[in-house]
């Protein structure tokens, strides 16, 4: 476990900048970098796309307008599993909308979800999205809180000293956000819950 942890450890503060690609005003690790250093380390970790009935790779929602994509990360050597979930964006780093998402603008955001997933669990550029989420708006900040609270559902299982520990971090967290100025800080307050999240071992 304390091996996990100095993984998480050396990857969040390793410096990925000679990876970084520019979107607009924002920062992204190439997708294929973020998988390239997982492998390296977990050779089993695999994704999952997920789809819909008919087979589709994103979904649509009809009163927001927009379109989205999930993804699953799995680290068998560590028994992990995290679901993560992106809008599909333009290249102005606006939602599409739905009737205009495709096979293309979907590809694009399942391989930026899946870096984002990497990031959440290994640490892997993990810094990034504390600036990238920055222009989210309100739909964001509820996918944020729901990604803390799905790594919280599974840490309280690990045991008491675990549960103690993401119990503070919760508290610590909804303190925080009462007194955010905009969602811009809810989103970094967010991003640096789950990052102390992760961490939590047995």
């Amino acid at each position: 476990m304390e091996e996990e942890r100095n993984f998480f450890e050396k990857f969040v503060n390793m410096d990925v900048s000679k990876w970084v690609e520019k979107k607009q005003s924002l920062d992204y690790l190439e997708w294929a970098a973020a998988v390239t250093l997982l492998k390296n380390e977990y050779p089993l970790s695999t994704f999952e796309v997920h789809k819909t009935e008919s087979g589709r790779p994103w979904f649509t929602d009809a009163e927001s307008n927009s379109g989205w994509v999930t993804v699953t990360l799995k680290i068998p050597e560590l028994e992990f599993e995290q679901t993560d979930t992106l809008a599909i964006m333009d290249l102005r780093n606006q939602p599409v909308t739905a009737d205009k998402c495709n096979s293309v603008t979907a590809n694009k955001s399942i391989r930026r979800c899946l870096t984002k997933v990497i990031a959440e669990a290994t640490g892997i550029g993990l810094t990034l999205y504390g600036k990238s989420e920055g222009t989210s708006d309100e739909k964001e900040v509820e996918l944020s809180r729901e990604k803390l609270s799905e790594i919280y559902k599974k840490k309280i299982k690990l045991g008491d000293d675990a549960k103690k520990s993401a119990d503070a971090i919760v508290a610590e967290t909804n303190e925080a956000i009462t007194s955010a100025a905009d969602d811009a800080e809810k989103l970094n307050i967010y991003a640096e819950a789950r990052k102390k999240m992760l961490i939590i071992r047995k």
